[in-house]
C-alpha cells in the first residue's frame, strides 16, 4: 500500500474490515509491538541506559579536569 495514495488507503482499510483473520493478525501484531515496546520494564531499562552513559561521561570527563 502506498500511504500517499488515498484509493490504496481505502482499499486497505475495506481488506481490513472485511477479512477477520487479517484483521485479528494485525490486533495480535499490534499488541505485542506495545507490549514490547511500551511496558515499564522495558521504560526501566532504557532510563538506566541514559543514566549509565551520563554517569560514564561525567567520570570521563571529571579525570580530564585534573
Amino acid at each position: 500500500m502506498r500511504a500517499a495514495d488515498p484509493r490504496d488507503i481505502a482499499d486497505g482499510v475495506i481488506e481490513v474490515m472485511t477479512d477477520p483473520a487479517l484483521r485479528r493478525a494485525l490486533a495480535e501484531r499490534g499488541e505485542r509491538l506495545v507490549r514490547e515496546t511500551l511496558s515499564w520494564s522495558r521504560a526501566a531499562e532504557e532510563t538506566l541506559a541514559v543514566y549509565a552513559r551520563v554517569l560514564s561521561t561525567v567520570l570521563s570527563t571529571e579525570g580530564t579536569r585534573r
